[in-house]
């Protein structure tokens, strides 16, 4: 059994991006990621896309904190794969009803499944009704936003163990 709940919490943008985004350290460490440059959910985000940041005026925290039951066999990846695609509907849904940006979860995208992203290839985004590009990809601190403004830190697995919980954190800028 799983149980999830749901955290929201506005704020400015202009704060947001002066806080809690440095580019340069979180983009460093996103070169480390076998991802890195090979999906459009990736850094490096084109200059424009990061640009239009700063035409927003605010920010909503989107937080989904995912319970596993001691008794659950799945993976934290399992874990957070079966969830992901409601949550980033939510994503888009706000994204609409704002009139907004949205950002949405780091890791592998789930909408090309096994294919290689086109990126890799040189292609535009076969899912761009779908797909943006993570909070990291930006050069967010995502554990400072969740702890800072969601009140609620991330936890990482530890020499094998589980964490209590697993955070999904996103946004969307309007």
């Amino acid at each position: 059994m799983i149980s999830e709940t749901r955290l929201s919490a506005c704020t400015d943008a202009s704060t947001l991006l002066r806080d809690y985004r440095d580019a340069a350290r979180f983009i460093k460490l996103c070169r480390e990621c076998p991802c890195f440059a090979r999906s459009w959910l990736c850094p490096p985000v084109a200059p424009e896309i990061v640009k239009r940041l700063e035409y927003y005026s605010y920010a909503r925290i989107e937080a989904l904190k995912i319970v596993p039951a001691q008794e659950c066999v799945l993976t934290g990846t399992e874990i957070i794969q079966n969830a992901r695609l409601a949550f980033e509907q939510r994503l888009l849904d706000l994204e609409k009803e704002l009139n907004g940006m949205a950002c949405g979860f780091s890791g592998r995208c789930p909408y090309c499944g096994n294919r290689v992203c086109a990126r890799e290839e040189g292609s535009p985004c076969r899912h761009p009704e779908k797909a943006r590009p993570s909070l990291e990809a930006f050069g967010f601190d995502v554990s400072a936003i969740a702890a800072d403004i969601l009140g609620t830190p991330i936890k990482w697995e530890a020499d094998g163990c589980r964490p209590p919980y697993y955070l999904l954190v996103g946004a969307v800028f309007y």
